[in-house]
């Protein structure tokens, strides 16, 4: 099966270290089950060899919702509530020595990175963990309760129908959270008492003593009426709380405004505050407590951050001496905050930088810090952590001194791993350093090579840091060094890291395989399509497209678009037909890491060379790129979008057939294929949109983030958090107006739409309302020419990712394609 031989080359892994062993567990689609399984690989980190030699072959394991280490490697836990039933398994050397049924104490564990969460305290004596609290039965009407007319019921206590908030597409039916610590060693399980009841929780952390922990809790608007989606919205209000022990210690009897009083708001005042992670001292409360932030916050979903460090020693040591004095504690948590890395407007580099820095793609400087979450374990000593930003199209990871505020990008040349020189983000207004001209200047499109992007995979002090590393045309490699305080500190020459390999990781995919004969089920796991020793080949595409706003105080390369350019193996000496893919968000992005739904399938296996553009609006390009969008949707990114294929059919020499030309795009891509085909009808032969943004008028009132419809089309500062708003008359015709509904009846290319039943976020309704006019335009097209064509997934939500179905679509599009694109 084709698409089961492509998609075998995807790689998600997540892991720890334990001793010399590095133990992965790799989620596998198995689109027989319409289900994700999980394996467990371990790899015998080899120094000598410079090698990760895989331990045995990958055995499954049941899934699990935590499945965690100690920093001590002494403790295990392994937890998952599976049809309503949580388990809790701990184990010691390797033995299991606790299972816990606690489903009579909460209910679904909770294992995601945003709302989730887990922490050991430091003496591996306890782990706390996110959990949705156990709810009081709800009654309706027709129970026997009622019907018996017992003493002290009322007919209009019934709930069992009462609407309950929740956050949105992916979070469905999570209204509240509560932390729970269990005692590692007699399996006792108590709840953080006194969290606010407005509150939801997640992202919980010990404190260097183990004497309290730090959490993360999200609260909306006081005046507003309604909760707003979560996934992928970064902007939403939170701030860090301090919960000493006495929280979950206390006796049953102690009351509940005496518990909510020992919360601790630690960020107060900063709209955006989450991800805390302590440095790694131990048996002490010292150290630094770091987290992402954003003193004033921004209305679009996603922007830059600062890196904050928070002075955990000084503030335990007056927190004890004031706590039972009902201090305000405000003054305190201000003066122990320092920025590491800031959160400024169009952030600058200060201290040298070289200039062939292997990360500078091009000639321009550091966009900012872009950076959604933080590893579980950053840190490599106590003053240095690494993470995981976006710089351009390219997925970085920066070693940063928490001490010195130094930042350094550790690279991947293919051969070994390199630390940049140092190098610090502090606002414009701090420094009078003079960013560097633009060299390019005057050249409207170039290509250029694509460096690899990183991710962190795991960071131990002892044992070293694992990442993962891949290009747009490569399949990841996982790497492996071990470093102590010396290598960070005195390594400025560029030397290479002596670093440990695995890699390409095995295909592993399940589908049915329906081969016709023994060769074809040897090759099944075989790249179909090319020649034996052929590769994809990758370049980043340079666009400069015309100003927007007042660019006078903007950085180097504001003006300038990147699209990572996928390249087939050269076939029979044709020039393969070009499919333009824009991404969603728009606040997000294409990275040059490796995606083997464009590489292997569409690129390799399909003969399509790919397009993934990054237009002006994207993460990891500054703010004045990122800020010039919104208010601008449907004229801005399709103008980049198509000035972006001009560039690439306009190349000398030749690198794709002008001829055949398709475009495909999800979410606010699909918004963008559906405005393009409609706005420029003659440029693409084929288009097919997922889940696509159609009329953002009618999205307004049906989607679980409505600030994104009035943010995207009217303009920062046009909607407000604090109340729920009915838009007027103008305000829907502005949303009409930016929408690609209004350009359906130019449209002349056939199309695919792709929706998903369950979708929160881009509600199915809006690719109906797009298929049913467009349909009737074509009402007299026969069977099986059809040119306008819809798909709906039953069971899918906004990212249709359910295997089977996600298969599904992605060999429609192929198919789709193959049809209106044949050469």
């Amino acid at each position: 099966m084709e698409y089961a031989a492509c998609i075998g080359h995807s790689v998600s892994v997540k892991g720890y270290q334990q001793g010399n062993v590095l133990h992965l567990t790799r989620s596998v689609r198995d689109v027989d089950r319409d289900s994700s399984r999980s394996f467990h690989c371990p790899l015998l980190i080899d120094t000598p060899s410079a090698q990760l030699r895989p331990v045995g072959s990958p055995i499954e394991v049941s899934k699990s919702d935590i499945d965690a280490c100690s920093v001590s490697s002494l403790v295990q836990v392994r937890a998952a509530t599976v049809d309503g039933s949580s388990a809790i398994e701990v184990y010691r050397g390797g033995s299991l020595t606790l299972k816990i049924d606690a489903t009579e104490i909460h209910e679904k564990i909770i294992g995601d990175q945003w709302f989730g969460g887990y922490s050991f305290s430091p003496d591996d004596k306890y782990f706390v963990y996110v959990a949705v609290p156990k709810k009081p039965k709800a009654t309706s009407f027709f129970d026997e309760l009622k019907a018996e007319s017992s003493v002290g019921t009322k007919v209009h206590d019934a709930n069992k129908f009462d609407a309950q908030q929740d956050w949105g597409e992916k979070y469905r039916g999570v209204t509240a959270l509560s932390l729970f610590v269990l005692d590692l060693c007699t399996g006792d399980i108590r709840m953080v008492r006194g969290i606010s009841p407005v509150d939801t929780i997640g992202q919980p952390a010990f404190s260097p003593c183990g004497r309290g922990l730090v959490y993360t809790a999200w609260r909306s608007p006081s005046g507003a009426p309604r909760k707003l989606g979560m996934i992928y919205c970064y902007q939403r209000p939170c701030r860090l709380v301090y919960a000493p022990a006495e929280t979950w210690t206390a006796c049953c009897d102690a009351k509940a405004e005496e518990l909510a009083r020992l919360h601790i708001s630690l960020t107060s005042h900063m709209k955006l505050a989450r991800f805390p992670r302590f440095s790694p001292v131990m048996g002490t409360e010292s150290g630094s407590l770091v987290f992402l932030s954003s003193e004033h916050g921004f209305d679009i979903h996603n922007s830059s951050c600062a890196l904050t460090a928070f002075d955990w020693g000084k503030f335990v040591s007056e927190y004890e001496q004031s706590k039972d004095n009902c201090t305000d504690m405000s003054d305190l948590c201000l003066s122990c905050c320092r920025t590491v890395v800031a959160d400024c407007s169009d952030p600058v580099v200060i201290a040298p930088m070289r200039e062939n820095c292997p990360v500078c793609v091009g000639p321009f400087p550091f966009p900012g810090l872009y950076c959604n979450n933080l590893p579980a374990r950053p840190f490599v000593c106590n003053e240095v952590l690494l993470l995981d930003a976006q710089w351009r199209s390219v997925a970085v990871t920066l070693a940063i001194d928490i001490s010195s505020n130094h930042i350094r990008v550790v690279s991947y040349s293919g051969d070994n791993i390199r630390l940049s020189a140092p190098f610090t983000c502090l606002s414009a207004s701090t420094s009078s350093y003079s960013v560097p001209s633009d060299p390019y200047r005057g050249t409207f499109s170039w290509l250029g090579s694509c460096p690899f992007s990183t991710s962190v995979v795991d960071c131990h002090p002892s044992h070293g840091v694992a990442l993962l590393a891949s290009d747009p045309s490569s399949e990841p490699v996982l790497l492996h060094f071990r470093t102590d305080h010396v290598i960070w500190k005195q390594s400025m020459n560029d030397e290479p890291f002596p670093v440990s390999r695995y890699g390409p990781f095995p295909p592993m995919a399940i589908a049915a395989l329906k081969l016709s004969n023994k060769e074809d089920v040897r090759n099944a796991h075989v790249r179909p399509s090319c020649a034996a020793g052929s590769r994809l080949s990758s370049h980043i595409l340079y666009t400069r497209v015309e100003p927007v706003g007042d660019a006078s105080s903007a950085c180097p390369g504001h003006d300038v678009i990147e699209s990572i350019l996928l390249l087939p193996p050269v076939r029979q000496g044709k020039l393969p037909p070009l499919v333009v893919s824009p991404h969603g968000g728009p606040h997000s992005a294409f990275t040059t890491a490796y995606s083997p739904h464009y590489a292997e399938y569409m690129c390799r296996a399909g003969g399509f060379a790919v397009l993934l553009v990054n237009y002006r609006g994207s993460t990891g390009f500054g703010s004045h790129a990122l800020f010039s969008l919104p208010g601008r949707i449907g004229t801005v990114d399709v103008s980049d979008v198509v000035s972006a294929t001009q560039s690439i059919k306009n190349l000398s020499p030749a690198l794709v057939s002008g001829a055949a030309c398709g475009i495909v795009g999800g979410s606010h891509g699909g918004f963008l294929t559906t405005h393009i085909v409609g706005q420029y009808p003659d440029m693409f032969q084929a288009a097919a949109a997922r889940n696509p943004v159609t009329n953002l008028a009618s999205m307004f009132t049906t989607s679980d983030i409505p600030d994104w419809t009035v943010v995207e089309a009217s303009g920062v500062g046009s909607f407000s958090f604090d109340r729920y708003q009915v838009p007027d008359e103008n305000r829907l015709k502005e949303m009409y107006l930016c929408s690609p509904i209004r350009y359906v009846g130019a449209t002349i290319a056939p199309v695919l739409v792709c929706l998903g039943a369950k979708d929160m976020r881009v509600p199915y309704s809006q690719g109906m309302e797009y298929y049913y006019a467009l349909k009737s335009q074509r009402s007299d097209e026969t069977e099986g020419e059809e040119t306008v064509k819809l798909r709906v997934y039953p069971e899918a939500d906004h990212a249709i990712d359910i295997p089977a179905s996600e298969a599904d679509q992605w060999i429609t599009i192929m198919n789709w394609f193959r049809r209106f694109l044949a050469a």
